[in-house]
């Protein structure tokens, strides 16, 4: 028995590439002192609320 699997590598690829790309953001400073006093992780933080906004799970 044989069976087709169609992948598409490049697809899976662009996916799963963990390499980090810096940004630059501007938040207000209030915003900032607050969040630094609850020790919130910025990086961590934006990538779950980009993955929740484009629907990526």
């Amino acid at each position: 028995m044989c069976i087709l699997i169609e992948f598409d590598m490049l697809a899976y690829q662009k996916r799963t590439n963990a390499k980090a790309v810096k940004k630059t953001l501007s938040i207000p400073q209030w915003l900032n002192e607050a969040a630094t006093e609850m020790g919130v992780n910025f990086s961590q933080v934006l990538q779950e609320a980009l993955m929740q906004k484009i629907g990526y799970k």
